[in-house]
């Protein structure tokens, strides 16, 4: 098989066979499923879009599902999808989690597509961290060439998405360079993008590959660098997979090269920026040596500082033929050294277990797709499976297992998209060819969350207090799972009227107040551990008080009815109609504006008889 056919191969809907696009619309639900009640990615939404058969929602050349930093935001391509009456222009969605829901926030058509056909927009995706800006590639026509390919940053400004720049292939000089086509990556702050080319003709060599980085400086974008395959070889495909890790800094090339004579065995090469300038910084080789393995080339991914990275190797013979591979790389010591191999779980023939891969930011969770087969019978159906490093061992051990939720032959989950946030908590993983609503090749996402089960209880440390007393609301917050962490805690206590703010005692968190609502945070709360802040409020006039507190973090709650609890007290006025301002630690007493009167005048008396 040549490396040409073996890559078309990967395109199982060819880009010039294409059945007619018919006008129905996907039936999938965006409400949440209700998963099991805790655990590790146990909250499964179904995602897709509003468009007909044959528009393949999360097909990909390199990874076709993005997510934000907090696992809140999703970016998907529908590459075939039709723009009005073009065909296959394709179409991009956003989507974001929000009160417990997942609701589409945008949508992006072909920005091209009253030009022309065959754009196939969104055939890559990327995302900023703050999921505020997307980088969506296509494969326009430039400069008169067609499938030379662009790619469109849209940014998110008070809640409107718009196109912000548009990057065309700066060199198209042959058909089908592929730039933004082929792979886009973006850095956390969105500042800086690259783009790929891959099947580009660099210096009379056919497909050797190319990759620009371009950069933004007060709102001008430049080309900072263009990165030429370092082997030079035909069909290297040099960038068909690439990652830029989120300080911008750090970049990660795959690559078909040969190793040690071994044809498309595969490397990646990682490129990093000093004073303004990428250069070559490590390369990595295939470990297994095999022809056609296709490490690199199936998929590479870094995490947020660059110092981790995951490659596949999708046709890596490990446990059965075409199983697939993965490997995991760390430079925490210095030099970059494998930590681990990953071999196919399912150890069945044809699993491709490598197609694609993705990183945590965090750097200790990695998540792997596979065309493996689900329940033994649905071939092709397709699984994802997700690896956590220990930190105490330096090992790595499968924590999860995502099955194709369809159960369907030739779906294809996890074969082409997959993300993680970066506390590898929230995984998002497309499907492609699944049916939707009897309408084949509609293409479908799956995010899956971690729930945390936070429960709260709230009390008063006095019964009763005097007016202007000083009152402390005890709350007690419970991580009652026992898997996941909950991250980004809130608790929430809106002051009633009459209870003015006074202060807070926010254990190992932060508290605040801003007008009648006092909040504290705390950024994590570990399974089976509790968290015990305290509101300090003053009661200004007298009467009978209810304070209603709520929790939340940024895990999906499975039982939501304990994350509210309500605290009583009374607040009494002083017997003879005055007043203490003075503070106290509850239970009444202190003295009114009369009582305190009368002792001024004893201590006078008492001065004028000392002299």
């Amino acid at each position: 098989m040549t490396s040409q056919s073996k890559t078309l191969w990967r395109s199982r809907a060819s880009l010039f066979t294409l059945a007619p696009l018919a006008l129905i619309l996907s039936a999938f639900s965006l409400a949440a499923h209700a998963g099991t009640p805790s655990g590790l990615f146990s909250a499964v939404t179904p995602i897709t879009a509003s468009v007909p058969a044959d528009s393949y929602l999360g097909y990909a050349n390199d990874n076709g599902a993005a997510l934000s930093a907090d696992g809140r935001t999703a970016l998907v391509g529908a590459a075939y999808a039709p723009v009005g009456a073009t065909s296959t222009a394709g179409k991009a969605f956003i989507y974001h989690y929000a009160n417990g829901q997942w609701t589409q926030a945008a949508e992006f058509d072909d920005p091209d597509a009253a030009a022309e056909s065959y754009n196939y927009f969104g055939y890559t995706v990327a995302m900023s961290a703050d999921g505020t800006a997307a980088l969506i590639g296509s494969w326009a026509t430039v400069g008169g060439q067609g499938y030379a390919g662009k790619a469109y940053l849209y940014t998110l400004s008070n809640g409107t998405w718009s196109l912000a720049h548009e990057f065309d292939d700066p060199a198209p000089t042959a058909y089908d360079d592929s730039f933004g086509g082929s792979g886009v990556s973006i850095s956390a702050h969105g500042k800086t993008v690259a783009i790929s080319a891959a099947y580009k003709n660099v210096n009379s060599i056919n497909g050797a590959g190319e990759v620009y980085v371009y950069s933004d400086a007060s709102g001008t974008w430049s080309q900072s660098a263009a990165i030429p395959d370092p082997d030079g070889a035909q069909y290297d495909y040099f960038g068909y997979a690439l990652s830029l890790a989120a300080n911008g800094t750090s970049l990660l090339i795959g690559s078909e090269a040969p190793v040690n004579g071994q044809t498309y065995a595969g490397k990646a090469y990682l490129y990093t920026r000093s004073n303004g300038a990428w250069t070559q910084a490590h390369e990595f080789d295939d470990p297994n040596g095999g022809a056609y393995d296709d490490f690199g080339l199936s998929g590479v991914s870094l995490a947020a500082d660059g110092q981790t990275a995951v490659i596949g190797a999708d046709y890596a013979t490990s446990s059965a033929t075409n199983s697939g591979a993965a490997y995991v790389y760390s430079n925490a010591s210095g030099g970059w050294t494998q930590t681990t191999a990953i071999a196919d779980p399912d150890a069945t023939s044809d699993d491709y277990f490598g197609y694609p891969v993705a990183i945590s930011g965090n750097g200790q969770s990695v998540l792997i797709g596979s065309t493996a087969p689900v329940s033994g019978t649905y071939a092709y159906a397709g699984k994802a499976y997700s690896f956590s490093l220990n930190s105490t061992s330096g090992s790595w051990a499968q924590n999860h297992e995502f099955d194709d939720p369809a159960a369907t032959p030739d779906d294809y989950f996890g074969d082409s998209g997959v993300a993680l946030s970066d506390d590898g908590q929230t995984a998002f993983i497309t499907a492609y060819d699944t049916a939707v609503n009897g309408q084949s090749y509609v293409g479908a996402g799956y995010i899956f969350q971690s729930p945390a089960d936070l429960s709260l209880a709230l009390s008063a440390r006095y019964a009763t207090v005097k007016q202007y007393h000083t009152q402390s609301l005890d709350a007690t917050v419970d991580n009652t799972d026992t898997a996941v962490t909950a991250s980004n805690v809130v608790l929430t206590f809106p002051l009633p009227n009459g209870v003015s703010y006074r202060g807070a005692n926010a254990g190992n968190g932060q508290c605040s107040a801003s007008g009648k609502t006092a909040t504290c945070t705390l950024a994590s709360l570990a399974p089976g551990a509790s968290w015990q802040p305290s509101v300090l409020v003053t009661p200004v006039t007298s009467g009978a008080y209810t304070d209603t507190a709520t929790v939340m973090s940024n895990e999906p709650d499975p039982a939501t009815s304990n994350n509210a609890a309500s605290a009583s007290f009374k607040a009494t006025a002083w017997p003879d109609g005055g007043s203490a301002t003075g503070s106290g630690s509850g239970g009444g007493g202190g003295l009114g504006f009369g009582s305190l009167a009368a002792l001024g005048l004893l201590m006078l008396a008492g001065i004028k008889r000392r002299r």
